[in-house]
């Protein structure tokens, strides 16, 4: 038998509960107290889980229809997810030894230290016409100072 299914009366969010009362939790992804819920029966197989369609009736059913409801925070709720795969994707690495810090390999601005730094191919000139023009040169974003790529 699988742990419990709750859902956010909130933001819609359907997880697990490790507690007796799951409205004494937080919601993970809105952080709300007191709106959490445990899945009715109705929506579970005979093992715990949820049948097939039943996060989208549970959603139209309990969610939608409860005073709680806040469509905002049901619209956070992917952004909420992908920042956290962001977070837990750059913690593995850590954990791995990866660098995931962009400052010690991203290229710098020597005038003024930005790491905001472009790419670009140098143009045709009036004076050298097309001589050079295909060689790259780094570009600050920010304060526009030009210098060739290694310097």
């Amino acid at each position: 038998m699988s742990l419990p299914h709750t859902y956010c009366k909130k933001c819609g969010t359907i997880t697990y509960s490790l507690e007796k009362d799951p409205s004494k939790e937080l919601c993970m992804m809105c952080g709300t107290l007191g709106t959490q819920q445990f899945v009715p029966e109705q929506y579970l197989d005979e093992y715990g889980d949820l049948k097939p369609g039943a996060k989208e009736q549970i959603f139209e059913e309990l969610v939608k229809t409860s005073p709680e409801f806040d469509q905002e925070a049901y619209e956070r709720v992917p952004l909420v997810r992908a920042q956290y795969k962001r977070q837990s994707a750059m913690l593995a690495a850590e954990s791995q030894g990866e660098n995931t810090s962009n400052t010690s390999s991203s290229v710098r601005c020597p005038k003024c230290g930005s790491y905001s730094v472009a790419t670009t191919n140098r143009g045709y000139s009036l004076l050298t016409g097309f001589i050079g023009s295909g060689s790259p040169r780094n570009v600050c974003q920010k304060c526009g100072h030009k210098w060739k790529p290694g310097k």
